[in-house]
């Protein structure tokens, strides 16, 4: 009952004149909400840390928790772009893995909001072109360029997977 809340709360946000006024960020923030009501899945909160980037002193960081095998962080420029989202599964655990391959799909289909919302099939095919491309290669790493940034999935020597996703800023 409190998913269908949340969703019609979400869906409300997101469809109120107000929401066309939404930081380029907020509106990530949403989508992710949404989508992950569609879902079915835990609600992602997210929690303000005090991690600045270099390159932008005045950004803000947050730490996503939706689950617990998976650390997860967004930051987005002063300007209220999205800068960086990174999803990383705590353990090789194949749970763990997926939950971190569900995020990194929510990723795609959050990160770029003004460029339009890719479909879950869309997103799902970069995430796994990504996981084939790092499961091929000798380093284990792969990066490819997607809207105004990139994304790249590393799989370490103990087999967690790392999704990253940036913009150029």
């Amino acid at each position: 009952m409190r998913m269908i809340k949340d969703f019609i709360i979400v869906t409300f946000f997101a469809l109120s004149p107000m929401a066309a006024h939404a930081s380029e960020c907020d509106k990530f923030k949403a989508i992710m909400i949404q989508d992950a009501a569609e879902r079915q899945e835990p609600l992602p909160k997210f929690q303000p840390t005090r991690v600045k980037s270099l390159e932008d002193a005045s950004s803000q960081s947050f730490e996503i928790v939706m689950f617990d095998d998976v650390r997860a962080t967004f930051t987005c420029w002063s300007y209220d772009w999205p800068m960086t989202f990174i999803a990383e599964a705590t353990t090789a655990d194949p749970e763990s893995i997926s939950h971190a391959a569900l995020l990194a799909t929510m990723g795609f289909r959050s990160f770029f909001p003004g460029r339009g919302r890719p479909a879950w099939q869309e997103a799902i095919a970069t995430r796994d072109r990504l996981i084939e491309a790092a499961r091929s290669s000798d380093s284990k790493a792969s990066e490819i360029r997607i809207a105004d940034g990139w994304a790249s999935c590393a799989i370490s020597s103990d087999g967690t997977m790392k999704f990253k996703i940036w913009s150029v800023g």
